[in-house]
């Protein structure tokens, strides 16, 4: 990233002083379009990078998900078990007594 912001960078003012040294235009258009090139090349290895660091990141989270989901689940289990034993509880508190 750095070497394509350098040569971002250096393409332009490389135009903007061939426009303010009176230059003839098709040069400073050719580094305004060099300046594009560049430009682009820097977006596409920023994001190639980022996928790569993605799909690398991804490998490790499973094992992380895995674990905070058998959490999840265990502490489901835990309140339909409460849930079970309060409404039981209620069941008993409302039932008529038989006469």
């Amino acid at each position: 990233m750095p070497i394509g912001m350098v040569l971002t960078s250096g393409v332009l003012f490389g135009g903007l002083y061939s426009m303010v040294a009176g230059n003839s235009a098709q040069l400073s258009q050719k580094f305004m379009r060099a300046r594009v090139v560049a430009q682009a090349a820097t977006v596409v290895v920023m994001c190639t990078g980022g996928i790569m660091l993605g799909n690398q990141s991804l490998g490790e989270q499973p094992n992380k998900r895995d674990a905070y989901e058998e959490m999840l689940l265990a502490q489901i289990e835990e309140r339909r078990q409460e849930d079970k034993a309060r409404a039981a509880r209620v069941a008993a508190l409302t039932e008529k007594p038989k006469a």
